[in-house]
């Protein structure tokens, strides 16, 4: 039910299966591949898709960038109608040692969108690098005016983990790679947390992304967001969606997660505990010295 969904990695055929099912669920989408900088070229860089909600925004202007996709949306309602949101859906290179051509490719994507007229601005989708371990990209963000919803609040934490043993236990933060950002003229007042509970985030941590109940190597983020201190209009906003909970920034930093929050059926854990229980058999197996029979020898 976001008004915003912002999405990375996506293919043209993959695009072009969802995007009649959310046209008819009231959105519109806008889908960017390969290098706009060079008709042709590119076209191993994974599709940027924006969708908004029809009945709250109308695209005004799009501006295409190298790994980035610009959107000028227009309120259609309340007291901010006509005027205009921009929104940075960005996918930042993905090898871990290419700190500068993150930054390089964000800092262009950013004044490109500050040439254009608007009121309000956020920049989503995944930076592939973290507040926590000083991202070059980020910090040109924050020097540009912006703010993570995410930073200093419990809702932040791994959003991308490959492989477990990749994982800092001093600073397991640093593998949120994946942000909103928000200019000075949106506030958030809501987070949505980034594991579905404390349960789902030790597995996740043991066993890394992909797996069973989570199919991609990412998580997904997302905030609820006011266009002003007076304005009744709220807008949602979600990257890499999947079904999760907003948390109330004050609730939350009051109370710490539940372990009932957002749990697996007992269905879905009979699955999930099925499906480890033969993967840790497997694991002792392939341990076993020759002649040995089980692995409660």
């Amino acid at each position: 039910d976001a008004d915003i969904v912002c999405l990375q990695e996506v293919d043209k055929d993959v695009y072009e299966t969802f995007e009649p099912l959310l046209h008819n669920r009231g959105y519109e989408g806008v889908l960017q591949l390969g290098n706009p900088k060079k008709k042709g070229e590119g076209k191993d860089i994974p599709g940027l898709a924006t969708f908004f909600r029809r009945s709250i925004f109308e695209k005004n202007w799009v501006i295409a960038s190298y790994r980035a996709s610009i959107l000028g949306l227009t309120i259609k309602k309340g007291h901010e109608k006509g005027r205009v949101l921009a929104l940075l859906n960005c996918h930042l290179e993905g090898a871990p040692w290419k700190h500068k051509e993150r930054k390089d490719q964000l800092n262009a994507a950013i004044r490109k969108l500050k040439k254009a007229d608007f009121s309000y601005s956020l920049l989503c989708g995944d930076f592939n690098g973290s507040l926590e371990d000083n991202s070059l990209a980020l910090n040109t963000a924050i020097k540009h005016g912006y703010r993570s919803v995410y930073l200093n609040h419990p809702s932040r934490d791994i959003s991308c983990l490959i492989s477990p043993r990749e994982v800092d236990p001093k600073n397991p933060n640093i593998y949120m790679v994946d942000n909103i950002l928000h200019g000075s003229s949106l506030t958030p007042i809501a987070v949505m947390n980034v594991m579905n509970s404390s349960w789902n985030r030790k597995k996740v941590i043991k066993r890394g992304l992909p797996s069973l109940h989570w199919p991609s190597d990412h998580l997904s983020v997302g905030a609820i967001l006011s266009f002003s201190k007076s304005s009744n209009l709220r807008t949602g906003v979600v990257a890499n969606p999947e079904p999760k909970t907003f948390t109330n920034l004050e609730e939350e930093r009051k109370k710490a997660r539940s372990e009932l929050e957002n749990a697996l059926s007992n269905k879905e854990l009979k699955i999930w505990n099925k499906f480890e229980m033969a993967e840790d058999e497997q694991k002792c197996l392939n341990r076993l010295s020759p002649g040995t029979r089980s692995c409660e020898e």
